[in-house]
């Protein structure tokens, strides 16, 4: 029976983590529902994170969110797609029991398309994660 966090792990929903030395969460979008890849051996989901547009810096273009896109985004903010991730959903259970990591309010209809939208707009992906985003988000 899977655990009952995994059930919250799907598509369109949102993760807030921490890396361990740091207090604030960063926002993750799950590209898509868990499934099994027999190359790692477990259950495992594309995500994406969001960094605040910071005046003077590079971002990339493809995916701008701004507030109100998401009730956890208070600032001008751009997806971060050279540093998406397949993670692993035990990984990710692991995190929440440990209060690294907890469940979100799931990106409105319109987010989650934009933030699909720029894997393919974004010049910064990662050629695995382009392939794994083709095989499991389109």
């Amino acid at each position: 029976m899977p655990h009952e966090i995994a059930k919250q792990i799907i598509r369109k929903g949102t993760i807030l983590s921490r890396a361990m030395s740091e207090d604030k969460h960063h926002l993750y979008f799950i590209c898509h529902d868990p499934v099994y890849i027999e190359e790692y051996r477990k259950d495992v989901f594309l995500s994406v994170n969001i960094t605040t547009i910071k005046e003077g810096k590079y971002f990339d273009p493809a995916c701008v969110c701004s507030v109100g896109d998401h009730p956890f985004i208070k600032n001008d903010s751009y997806v971060i797609y050279n540093k998406a991730e397949i993670f692993g959903v035990d990984s990710v259970i692991s995190n929440i029991k440990k209060n690294f990591a907890k469940i979100s309010d799931p990106c409105s209809d319109e987010l989650f398309i934009r933030v699909l939208e720029g894997f393919n707009k974004s010049e910064r992906v990662k050629n695995h994660i382009k392939k794994h985003f083709d095989k499991y988000c389109t």
